[in-house]
């Protein structure tokens, strides 16, 4: 029994470090857009531009708990507060 427990208790812990892909989608005509979070150390890290209207981004070790921002530009004066900007 205690070397099933060792065994789901190994595999959580390796599920929970995998890389976690962050995907948003933007207003057309945005052009670049970064995202600053727990797995960036709230550093600002430049997404992928997939097309007109969406990025992407994979990280690793990135989990579903962490918190997270996107930003339209590389510091915190590009972060929308609200939907009106």
């Amino acid at each position: 029994m205690k070397k099933i427990f060792t065994l789901f208790a190994a595999l959580a812990m390796v599920m929970s470090m995998s890389a976690l892909t962050y995907n948003v989608e933007v207003p057309a005509g945005t052009k670049v857009c970064y995202i600053a979070g727990d797995m960036t150390s709230w550093g600002h890290k430049e997404m992928t531009k997939v097309d007109e209207t969406h990025y992407t981004l994979e990280v690793a070790d990135a989990t579903n708990e962490m918190e997270y921002k996107y930003c339209s530009g590389p510091s915190w004066d590009y972060e929308e507060l609200t939907a009106e900007g």
